[in-house]
């Protein structure tokens, strides 16, 4: 049985990196991948005979922002979540808080992003 309101420690020991946890982090990578792979299409790379990348941050400059604002949001929770996970010590329900609002944000973005719908 799940336990409820734990502390950070707690929280910690307990997790095994549950699913949902998990599913979230996966997805907004995916959704990131596919903001960079669009402002390539936009903007190709300076020089394809050299192994580079392009940051979410670039991308999302190329890209215009008003268009993709629930992807940076998304972005903005994101790291809020893995930042403050160990350096505030997050309990369970303020981790769970940020995950949900991610999965909101994921789902919103599935439904009304044009770039995304194109993916996913």
């Amino acid at each position: 049985m799940k336990q409820k309101h734990l502390a950070h420690e707690a929280w910690v020991k307990d997790q095994k990196l549950r699913k949902t946890f998990r599913d979230v982090l996966v997805h907004t990578s995916l959704i990131e991948s596919i903001i960079i792979n669009e402002s390539i299409k936009i903007e190709p790379l300076p020089n394809k005979e050299i192994k580079t990348y392009r940051s979410f941050g670039k991308a999302i400059t190329i890209l215009d922002k008003n268009k993709i604002i629930d992807i940076y949001n998304l972005k903005e929770k994101r790291n809020e979540l893995m930042h403050n996970i160990f350096r505030k010590k997050l309990n369970q329900d303020q981790i769970e808080k940020i995950r949900d609002e991610m999965f909101d944000l994921i789902n919103k973005i599935r439904k009304e992003s044009d770039i995304a719908k194109k993916y996913i």
